[in-house]
């Protein structure tokens, strides 16, 4: 059985909406849907997307952030601790 969360998280200003499908407690799909920022649209690609695929909603330190999207990719790891809680 999967879940599936669609949520929102405040970038630098304004809301980035993601999309995640969980099975079996792992990252099968993460995916941002809307992304509203001017700056760090680079978290939208799949070259960083595709890194949280198959981990567990509790291991991001290993994920590699992006020059000039410090806070799209904070928000977006912090959207993903908050389905874990």
């Amino acid at each position: 059985m999967c879940d599936v969360w669609i949520l929102e998280e405040i970038g630098k200003k304004k809301p980035i909406t993601t999309g995640i499908v969980i099975n079996k407690g792992r990252i099968e799909r993460f995916k941002v849907l809307i992304f509203r920022e001017t700056r760090g649209w680079e978290v939208c690609y799949p070259f960083f997307t595709n890194q949280f695929k198959g981990n567990s909603l509790n291991n991001f330190s290993h994920i590699d952030g992006i020059s000039g999207a410090t806070l799209s990719v904070r928000a977006l790891k912090n959207w993903l601790n908050s389905v874990y809680i």
